[in-house]
């Protein structure tokens, strides 16, 4: 049974209901230069259904880049439309930011410089539709069924997925970590943990890492 810290950190990150997507088509929106507008297929229970995603990538990702892609998928937020396109879901993407001089002044501004989509390492039909789990040393987090709390995962608001967002980070070595607060720092007396991003596939009897390719450590993911 899973106690202490490592209960807590599996408990705050159980509210996103992340998932392996794979992007069955994508357009650009009719009416932003910004927009894609995309199918996902985020199931693999038949009827086979797609969830349609509006995304602001057209600056960052070509499009040929998006087609047939696995993707992570941020499903447990709330419905949009934007430019008149209803959006589903999110696009989980690690993001590089730099700081820039504002009208050369002395006022610095973050704005972003790279845009890179989170990917399973290994790619299988199986993984499509599977929830994406946290790994912390030997030990993952179990299935929501498992947790004390089955109400977990719920229609997340913007205020929890800023917080929770906040500590999702690119590793050294290129994967989606989950780290702890300061607070809970301070309270454990001890360095910082990062809890790794994975999710189960039968077909190859793994864990598949969750990664950012050609991000630098510690840039965020969003």
């Amino acid at each position: 049974m899973l106690k202490g810290s490592v209960f807590k950190r599996f408990h705050h990150f159980a509210r996103l209901d992340l998932r392996i997507g794979h992007v069955n088509n994508v357009i650009r929106h009719p009416s932003s230069s910004k927009l894609y507008v995309l199918q996902v297929q985020t199931s693999n229970l038949e009827p086979l259904v797609n969830k349609q995603i509006c995304s602001g990538l057209q600056e960052h990702i070509p499009i040929e880049n998006l087609q047939n892609q696995f993707v992570v998928v941020l499903e447990n937020i709330k419905k949009c439309k934007l430019r008149g396109e209803v959006s589903e879901a999110m696009l989980l993407c690690g993001v590089q930011q730099s700081s820039t001089d504002v009208n050369n002044n002395n006022t610095n501004s973050s704005v972003t410089s790279k845009v890179v989509l989170c990917k399973p390492l290994k790619t299988n039909p199986d993984l499509i539709g599977q929830r994406i789990l946290l790994k912390s040393g030997i030990t993952c987090s179990p299935p929501l069924s498992k947790l004390e709390n089955k109400e977990l995962v719920k229609r997340l608001k913007s205020k929890e997925w800023d917080d929770i967002s906040s500590r999702l980070k690119v590793s050294s070595n290129g994967d989606v970590v989950y780290i702890q607060s300061e607070k809970e720092i301070q309270e454990a007396n001890s360095n910082n943990i990062e809890d790794s991003l994975v999710v189960w596939s039968n077909e190859l009897n793994e864990y598949i890492p969750i990664k950012v390719q050609g991000l630098p450590e510690g840039s965020s993911v969003c």
